[in-house]
């Protein structure tokens, strides 16, 4: 008797074993991860989040799962048109959802409150001295918090003076990254400099600074509301994709094995 079990006890593993082997391939190698990096790379707009690989790997293999899935019932395999049954698959799972209450909306503003900030804004007037310029007098800093006009000081340069309200991303498009931290770090009504930007040197005399504020709910409900259906539409696909998932074998690298489906 004992035997008996141990014999149906292999036969069962080894049909299992089996039955994996016969499952469809979804593969994801370091070479394809560094292809879809290039192509995000291609039109990005802000700086790299830690999350992002995570994000990429995640999306490439539930787009597959779907992707195979659309083919099993019968769609076209050209692959020109590879988005659009995953984008028509996608449609078929999203479920119809209620109205948010705006508690919800709150509760999502409050989990993601860096997104929905005014940033931060200053102005400034400046003596500014173009790239490499020779003019720079040694003391002007000293003479400028003493009260010397600045108008008889530096040279033309295309930053306008003084510069109206400007928010920090549009600063750091224009001084620089480096340079426009640090004139955020200056107070209000002080001569401060030299600093060298994008556009040469400049002694800065901050105007008027805002922090961050908060955008009015009433601004934002649209976007809250749109960002609120999406999350249930990414629960309820995630949801359907892991059990699609189960019908799939998956080779990836180690380290991505914990974004599989």
């Amino acid at each position: 008797m004992v035997h008996f079990f141990l014999i149906a006890a292999v036969l069962l593993s080894v049909s299992a074993l089996v039955r994996s082997r016969t499952k469809p391939l979804i593969s994801l190698d370091e070479s394809e991860v560094e292809a879809l990096v290039i192509e995000v790379e291609k039109d990005r707009t802000r700086p790299e989040t830690e999350a992002e690989p995570e994000q990429l790997v995640r999306s490439y293999l539930r787009d597959e799962v779907l992707y195979r899935e659309a083919l099993d019932r019968g769609l076209t395999d050209r692959d020109e048109v590879r988005e659009v049954l995953i984008h028509v698959l996608k449609s078929e799972l999203t479920p119809v959802l209620r109205e948010p209450s705006d508690e919800e909306l709150l509760a999502l503003r409050k989990e993601n409150s860096e997104e929905f900030l005014y940033p931060p804004k200053i102005s400034f007037e400046h003596v500014s001295y173009s790239v490499g310029s020779k003019s720079v007098p040694e003391n002007l800093l000293s003479q400028l918090k003493q009260g010397e006009d600045p108008a008889g000081h530096g040279e033309r340069v295309a930053l306008a003076n003084p510069l109206p309200p400007t928010y920090k991303a549009q600063l750091d498009r224009v001084l620089g990254v480096e340079a426009s931290e640090w004139v955020f770090s200056l107070p209000v009504g002080e001569w401060s400099g030299p600093v060298e930007s994008r556009k040469g040197v400049h002694f800065i005399r901050v105007i008027e600074k805002e922090s961050q504020q908060e955008i009015p709910f009433d601004r934002v409900r649209d976007t809250l509301r749109s960002n609120w259906a999406q999350q249930r539409i990414d629960e309820t696909l995630d949801d359907s994709v892991r059990e699609m998932a189960n019908g799939y074998r998956f080779e990836v690298p180690d380290s991505y094995q914990k974004w599989v489906p």
